[in-house]
């Protein structure tokens, strides 16, 4: 199935007798006003929520075929089991769980989270010093957490983190994940371009545990930035931007004359350290050790 393939998914699932996953047999897709389905649409793949008298929970559909997707996802199921980090959520994958044009195709059931993306939080608790101070605090702890066990989600960037209503931390969208027992795969999705070194996008390396690294820092600078200057989240537009946070891709490739550099260099010796850290991650062309290891030298 290619890309437009999505239009012929997105009409069957409105219909239960084509969704094979015996769970889901008294739930429907919710829909919007218009009686299309709500859905998030990524890459390779769409989720749509699905909702019954039992509750409710997430649906992914691939458009794209990914080699070993279903071997990945025993492997990844396996491991989050074995590590129980809080920051995951529970799935089901599903062989041919939906029928589409006479096709069936493997889904994914799992568990939907409530809350905001960390645009959207960030944007709503703007003025509130002492939630992004909590928050930046949450992601050191999660940052931590996950090398411990050398897990790197490969694709860190708003939509795929969530901050639920008591304000946990969870990942969601696991294609692009690596865990050690996926050690030999290639880096298939080289994640969102305004979270990722330049040379991540264009060399192909082999998936690893240090692939999150440029990320955390890109989103802790943010984090760290506007409890200093909330203002740097209306000069940069971050709540219309939809693939960036304070930087931009464009800002990558010319990081020494960029305005978010001059900008955060104006900021506290905290910020100005972490500047100079992503100063070395942008001249490296490579996967340094974490910010979080290079600031405590």
């Amino acid at each position: 199935m290619d890309i437009s393939s999505r239009i012929a998914i997105s009409n069957a699932v409105k219909y239960p007798a084509l969704i094979k996953d015996k769970y889901l047999t008294d739930f429907k897709v919710a829909c919007k006003t218009n009686g299309q389905p709500i859905e998030w649409a990524g890459a390779f793949s769409v989720v749509y929520p699905m909702v019954s008298e039992k509750g409710k929970c997430a649906l992914k559909i691939w458009f794209v075929n990914i080699d070993n997707n279903q071997k990945r996802y025993l492997h990844i199921k396996n491991y989050f089991e074995e590590v129980k980090l809080p920051y995951f959520i529970n799935f089901e994958y599903i062989n041919a769980g939906i029928i589409v044009n006479s096709i069936p195709l493997d889904t994914l059931r799992m568990d939907f989270v409530d809350g905001l993306n960390l645009t959207e939080y960030i944007s709503a608790h703007l003025k509130d010093k002492d939630k992004l101070e909590k928050l930046a605090s949450s992601f050191l702890k999660m940052f931590e957490d996950l090398h411990s066990v050398n897990i790197s989600h490969g694709d860190l960037q708003p939509k795929n983190i969530k901050i639920t209503n008591s304000g946990e931390i969870k990942l969601i969208d696991y294609d692009s994940l690596y865990i050690p027992t996926l050690s030999q795969d290639r880096d298939f999705f080289c994640g969102t371009p305004g979270y990722q070194l330049p040379s991540r996008l264009s060399s192909g390396f082999i998936s690893s545990h240090k692939t999150d690294y440029f990320s955390e820092l890109v989103i802790f600078i943010t984090i760290r930035a506007v409890i200093e200057n909330p203002l740097l989240w209306d000069k940069y537009s971050i709540t219309l931007a939809d693939d960036r946070l304070l930087f931009s891709p464009e800002d990558f490739l010319r990081w020494e004359h960029s305005n978010i550099r001059k900008d955060l260099n104006f900021h506290s010796d905290e910020i100005k350290s972490l500047v100079k850290i992503f100063d070395m991650y942008i001249n490296s062309h490579i996967f340094l050790p974490s910010f979080m290891n290079i600031r405590t030298r």
